[in-house]
Order: structure tokens, then C-alpha cells, then sequence
């Protein structure tokens, strides 16, 4: 028998750092080109709409990029608060105006209020489309895997209950993103600083029974300042 458990917990603890947003373009940066971002917003699920009490939790989001050559360049990110996700992003449609990438990563990260640690493995398919100077909407899609531990530990399951065994597969989330990009140039086609908005759609589409946690729908709603 399935126990009950905590939906989305970590990501949607108040004053907790997601990390799951995107806030970047498929346009990768030019090789030794160092790009920092912050970021806030909301994050809403059905927790925070049964509370009622406000519209959203608070989602907190550092990272920096940094172009290894002129088609790639990698990223590393806060996660969960107390973890770090990396990934690197590879163009492969570079044109003047349209962008494509294929983006892969790895994080983890520890939560204290819980003791649980987290896994992480997102792949993603990025585009953008430079409209006019510094106008640039983008949208992504892609899977993130997650494996839960500790978390939880089978302490809600009913006396006499077996509790599910762990499947290995992890969970898993579909993640959209659209946003857009609008940019200052230092010079033709070099980002020098930048605003963001995006919006995330995350939904669990697989499940592994056995580590005593459920995603929930989670609906991302940022705002950052890249530099």
C-alpha cells in the first residue's frame, strides 16, 4: 500500500530556491563570455490555493553562464535551496535570428526541514527567435527526472501495511517554458545585461511509488535580471 505523502514539498517551501526555471534563450554565449542571473517569482500549485492566503510562494534563483566555445556553453544554478544543478547547452541551429539547443544537467541538493536529498536530471529542447534589437521570446520543453531519498522514510504508513518498494525510474515531470529576453548590447549580438520574464508549466507524468513523495502541477512564475 502507498502511503501518504508531502506533494511538491521542497519546491514549494516559502523562501526556497527552485532552480527549475529556464530564464535563457537556445542562443548560447560567445566562448570565454561569463553572464551572471537573478531571479524571483511565484510558484503555485494546489497547496498554496487551498491555504488561500496568498497567491503563491516565494521561488529565489541564482546562476551564471559561462561559453565554452560558440556553439556551447554551461550553467550552474542554485537548487532546492541547499544543492546546485549543472548543464550545458549545445546550439544546433545557429542563424541570425533563430536559435535551437538541446540542453542536459545534473543537480542535488539536501533539504533540512525534511532530511531528504534530491536527484535531478533535466533534458531539454530550447528555441528563440531574435525579433528586433534586444527582443528575443523563447520556449522550452523538455523531462526532468528526480529521485527522492529519506524523505518521509515510510513513518505514514498504517500499522499492518506493507510499504510500495522503490522502482528506480524516479519521478518524473514534463516541463514547458515561454518567456522573453529584452536586452542591451554591448555590440552585435553580445548580451550585456537583460530582463527575463517566463512563465513554467511542470507536470508529473511519471512515478515511483517507493520513495513516499508525489509531484503536484506547479505553475512558475518568474522575473530576472541577467548581467
Amino acid at each position: 500500500m502507498r502511503p501518504p505523502s508531502l506533494a511538491f514539498a521542497l519546491l514549494a517551501a516559502a523562501g526556497c530556491t527552485s532552480g527549475l526555471g529556464q530564464l535563457q534563450t537556445a542562443r548560447t554565449l560567445p566562448a570565454g563570455e561569463l553572464h551572471q542571473n537573478i531571479s524571483t517569482g511565484l510558484d503555485r500549485n494546489f497547496m498554496v490555493g487551498s491555504r488561500g492566503t496568498m497567491p503563491g510562494n516565494l521561488v529565489l534563483q541564482y546562476g551564471a553562464r559561462f561559453g565554452v566555445s560558440d556553439n556551447v556553453d554551461m550553467g550552474v544554478k542554485m537548487f532546492f535551496g541547499l544543492g546546485a544543478l549543472v548543464d550545458a547547452k549545445v546550439q544546433v541551429i545557429n542563424r541570425e535570428r533563430l536559435a535551437l539547443s538541446l540542453l542536459g544537467g545534473a543537480g542535488a541538493a539536501h533539504d533540512i526541514s525534511s532530511g531528504g536529498n534530491v536527484l535531478h536530471a533535466p533534458v531539454l529542447v530550447l528555441a528563440s527567435y531574435r525579433v528586433a534589437g534586444g527582443f528575443t521570446p523563447y520556449a522550452g520543453a523538455g523531462y526532468g527526472a528526480f529521485w527522492i531519498f529519506n524523505y518521509g522514510s515510510g513513518g505514514n504508513v498504517p500499522p499492518g501495511s506493507t510499504p510500495a518498494p522503490r522502482a528506480w525510474h524516479g519521478d518524473g515531470l514534463m516541463m514547458l517554458h515561454i518567456g522573453f529576453e529584452l536586452g542591451f548590447f554591448r555590440r552585435a549580438n553580445i548580451l550585456r545585461s537583460a530582463l527575463l520574464l517566463e512563465y513554467g508549466y511542470l507536470r508529473p507524468i511519471v512515478d515511483d511509488p517507493g520513495d513516499h513523495y508525489d509531484f503536484a502541477v506547479n505553475h512558475l512564475f518568474l522575473a530576472g535580471i541577467q548581467f
